[in-house]
């Protein structure tokens, strides 16, 4: 009897979880993707696998695969959402609005399309503007950095600032 209940206990365990994936992928990360219709990622792209992303109030812990290049934020979702219908979103520079910095400056809020997504400051970070685009001054160069006793510069990325860590 007990085994029996056990089974059934997690056969609608499992029933459940099927149906609030499909819920959330359905409702939550589709409508999003679809505004934003994948882009292949120049090769020279910044990748991370298994990142983690919220839109809105739905979290996707280690769920999402990440490239950065020159015009686009790529957002791939791992496998098991892609299993349920989750789509890849290429999303440009130019329409992610940077919001706030956490505390510990690890992750980003930023408004895209009238949607909060927060994700790790490795890649959102990119969106910022440089100093030349807020001064209008060129950024700093090496040789300047040298002069001035400066440890080098972090790596650039199509001319954004990348810290490169991975902090999610």
């Amino acid at each position: 009897m007990i085994v029996k209940l056990i089974i059934l206990v997690a056969v609608i365990d499992a029933l459940v979880t099927v149906v609030v994936l499909w819920a959330v992928v359905r409702f939550g990360w589709k409508p999003f993707a679809q505004r934003f219709p994948p882009r292949p990622a120049d090769p020279d792209a910044v990748e991370r696998r298994f990142q983690s992303f919220r839109l809105g109030f739905l979290s996707f812990a280690f769920c999402i695969h990440v490239a950065a290049d020159q015009g686009h934020l790529h957002l791939q979702p791992a496998a098991l959402l892609r299993f349920f219908g989750a789509e890849t979103a290429s999303i440009p520079w130019a329409s992610i609005e940077i919001q706030k910095r956490s505390r510990t400056g690890k992750s980003i809020t930023t408004k895209i399309n009238q949607r909060t997504l927060l994700g790790p400051a490795w890649c959102l970070g990119l969106a910022e503007p440089t100093a030349s685009e807020t001064t209008g001054r060129p950024p700093a160069t090496a040789a300047d950095d040298a002069t001035a006793g400066a440890a080098a510069a972090p790596p650039t990325f199509g001319g954004r600032q990348s810290d490169g860590d991975n902090h999610e």
